[in-house]
């Protein structure tokens, strides 16, 4: 036998074995179901049977207390308002302030407008200063749903740049949050940095 033949028996022998596997996988008996994976089990509805051995087991949701809606909402703003808030730049113009105004309650924005005006005119023009801010976490100090309103404390890192100073001076400090509920939605009544 020469070698482009025992080539060419080796290349058929390949193929049966593929054509082989795949009448095999997709002609199995449709009774036979497999187990869903992982990522099927995330996408099925709650609520929605789910098959489980033979017989169907229905996942239970139990649902959020308004009070735990609130914390959840509550905790998100608190978050993500700390850390733009805190996070500014000579180059952005104070951006973040502005950005934050649909957040906060009209008192807020009105003292927020005033604070723009005041750091823009007294801002480095002289070289980059800017801080950038991370929350760490946030803490529920209270809230009171029948009156609308809550009070958190964000602990935050944060890492600051200023002209004349060769490394980013980082630091702790908390941020203590007055929300009030607007209508359906929490906004920032008062913003306080802690020394």
């Amino acid at each position: 036998m020469t070698k482009l033949n025992r080539i060419i028996l080796i290349i058929i022998g390949l193929l049966l074995i593929v054509v082989v596997l795949f009448f095999a996988i997709w002609t199995r008996p449709a009774g036979k179901k497999t187990a869903p994976t992982n990522q099927q089990m995330g996408a099925a509805r709650v609520g929605a049977p789910v098959a489980e051995g033979l017989a169907v087991k229905k996942i239970e949701q139990r649902q959020a207390t308004p009070e735990e809606i609130a914390t959840r909402e509550v905790t998100v703003l608190s978050q993500t308002f700390a850390e733009r808030f805190g996070t500014y730049s000579n180059d952005g113009n104070f951006q973040n302030i502005i950005d934050l105004y649909p957040q906060m309650t009209s008192l807020m924005a009105d003292w927020a407008k005033d604070y723009v005006l005041k750091m823009r005119s007294q801002a480095n023009k002289d070289g980059y200063e800017g801080a950038t801010t991370r929350a760490i976490s946030v803490s529920l100090n209270s809230l009171n749903l029948d009156g609308g309103k809550a009070e958190t404390m964000v602990k935050t890192q944060r890492s600051e740049v200023k002209p004349g100073q060769p490394e980013p001076r980082v630091y702790y400090q908390d941020l203590r949050l007055e929300l009030v509920k607007v209508g359906a939605d929490w906004k920032v009544d008062g913003a306080y940095w802690v020394k």
